[in-house]
């Protein structure tokens, strides 16, 4: 079974280097530095896990977890945080919690 993975970051080395650590591991990735073009992606399915930044502009973190995980809440995501921006990404859920 294929993974496929969404990296969206507006930095280019971390994005850069997630992208190219997922597809050393075998992983179908996908890159994008816009939370537009990552909202874009999301809409057309097939996303299994996205690693995005804590905040991008023009999305509100909250906004891409209810675009990511959909009707079907098929994609987990994994929200990116620096020390700066760690208080924005929302608490993490136990498995099998909304």
């Amino acid at each position: 079974m294929d993974v496929h993975l969404l990296v969206a970051s507006q930095d280019n080395y971390l994005r850069d280097l997630c992208f190219s650590v997922s597809r050393l591991m075998g992983l179908e990735a996908r890159a994008t530095e816009t939370a537009f073009d990552a909202l874009n992606i999301l809409k057309n399915g097939g996303v299994d896990i996205v690693l995005a930044d804590a905040q991008m502009p023009g999305l509100n973190v909250v906004e891409l977890i209810k675009a990511a995980r959909g009707p079907s809440s098929e994609s987990d995501v994994i929200i990116l945080a620096n020390a700066g921006n760690a208080s924005l990404a929302p608490p993490r859920r136990q498995p099998g919690r909304p």
